[in-house]
């Protein structure tokens, strides 16, 4: 019985011999550089098989072109699988084939043969002209060191996979401790990291601000006075009072434009009658005058030329004689 890890196992499947029992297809893709493990369990009448110590074990298919593959199987699983291996050969034409299982008795040297397996060959979308598709006829001894160069392989897989890793680690804390120290693989990287001079420059801002804050001149106007202080001070420091010399008198403006008339003013109360005057001679009056005579009866009298009319005189309600010019 072979020992192999089940992670290695691509492909589990269960064949009759003999009986007609349909299998589920394998599927592969065209030019599988992987060369997949299958382990194939065998039923007869119904009841699990397990081919006898020192039986013949052999892998036969039809593949889609019509070329042949006939190799010896690996051998057996520790629960009696047999265990083949995919070979490049076995992907190489893609299409649907089909593969038996052969088993060839130690003592009699009767031949059981399983039942199809379909295989199902995906065409890959990039052709290898490299890999031509033939007859493949492989021994156990062939098979088996396949299987070392597979093995092989896929430990050197491994140690660059590992080597991957570690550098992907060293590079990951190479930049943890550029970004923000703390990881001892730098000297002095708790003072050279991206964190430590943000730090740092961040400090130098608030330093800054403070020097211009403390050197920063504020002023203030208060009537005659000045006051002085810092922008990091509270309280304002004001001067005297600014008072200077009087000045040389200007000279005298110009004159200003005449204002409006005022409105008219209270008349004033009556005079004392006057003493009677002379008699006095009266001409002939042109037109547009006139004249005024006191007669001997004491009456005040308007003289015009007849061909005129009288003048606009009126007595108010004082007694007074008011003269209307019309103005």
């Amino acid at each position: 019985m072979m020992q192999i890890p089940v992670n290695s196992i691509r492909f589990l499947r269960t064949v009759s011999i003999g009986g007609g029992v349909p299998c589920p297809p394998i599927n592969v893709i065209q030019y599988d550089k992987a060369i997949p493990v299958a382990a194939v369990t065998l039923t007869e009448n119904g009841v699990k098989y397990t081919p006898p110590e020192g039986s013949l074990l052999k892998v036969r298919m039809k593949k889609p072109d019509g070329h042949s593959v006939y190799n010896n199987a690996l051998g057996l699983w520790s629960n009696g699988e047999v265990l083949f291996l995919f070979t490049q050969q076995m992907t190489a034409a893609a299409g649907q084939g089909f593969l038996n299982v052969e088993v060839t008795l130690p003592d009699t040297g009767a031949v059981k043969c399983s039942d199809g397996i379909p295989v199902f060959v995906s065409e890959n979308a990039v052709q290898q002209k490299d890999i031509e598709s033939s007859d493949e006829f492989l021994t156990l001894v062939e098979i088996l060191d396949l299987c070392k160069k597979m093995a092989a392989a896929a430990q050197e897989s491994a140690a660059r996979a590992a080597e991957s890793e570690a550098s992907a680690e060293s590079s990951a804390t190479l930049s943890e401790s550029w970004a923000v120290g703390g990881t001892g693989t730098r000297e002095g990287e708790d003072t050279n990291n991206s964190k430590y001079y943000a730090g740092e420059a961040e400090r130098f801002r608030d330093e800054a601000q403070k020097i211009k804050d403390s050197t920063e001149i504020q002023y203030d106007v208060d009537g005659d006075r000045v006051g002085f202080k810092r922008a990091d001070e509270d309280a304002f420091t004001y001067t005297d009072h600014l008072t200077g010399p009087q000045g040389p008198k200007g000279e005298q403006g110009a004159t200003g434009a005449t204002g409006p008339m005022g409105p008219q003013g209270v008349q004033g109360p009556s005079g004392e009658k006057g003493d009677p005057g002379d008699n006095g001679v009266i001409s002939k009056i042109d037109l547009g005058f006139f004249a005024m005579v006191i007669k001997s009866d004491g009456n005040l009298y308007i003289v015009t030329n007849e061909n005129q009319e009288p003048p606009p005189f009126s007595i108010n309600e004082n007694g007074d004689l008011i003269y209307s010019t019309g103005a």
